[in-house]
């Protein structure tokens, strides 16, 4: 359910007894255009620490608009739809922003997530083969 909500367009309708509405709820989910292009030069690519991918990125409430999180850059990220949909959906990893704009990234159990070293660069013209 969380994750068709992430990209559904609900709009909640409050009606009387003759079915008039009363009240209804914005259905302003997706960010602007102009939104996702500040997205795109503060975060340039996933946040994901050791992704960075900027082909299929996508915005991301870290306060979940279905529970009241408002769609405005201070709330939303861009995340490649891998993390997003395995890591944070199905998975239930978080994500935080502090105050000077870094993004962490929290296991399921609460616990900060840190990028471990990266692979070893690969062999190439300008990289001397060690043989030991």
């Amino acid at each position: 359910m969380d994750r068709l909500l992430c990209h559904a367009r609900v709009q909640a309708v409050l009606e009387d007894s003759c079915g008039n509405a009363v009240r209804m709820t914005t259905a302003a989910h997706d960010p602007t255009p102009a939104m996702m292009r500040q997205l795109r030069y503060r975060d340039v690519g996933c946040t994901f620490p050791g992704c960075g991918s900027k082909r299929y990125s996508i915005a991301h409430h870290i306060a979940w608009w279905r529970l009241g999180g408002p769609t405005e850059l201070g709330n939303l990220v861009l995340v490649c739809k891998w993390h997003h949909v395995r890591l944070v959906h199905e998975l239930g990893w978080s994500l935080t922003r502090r105050a000077d704009g870094e993004v962490r990234w929290h296991t399921p159990d609460g616990r900060r997530f840190r990028a471990g070293p990266g692979p070893p660069p690969r062999d190439g013209p300008d990289r001397e083969l060690v043989v030991a």
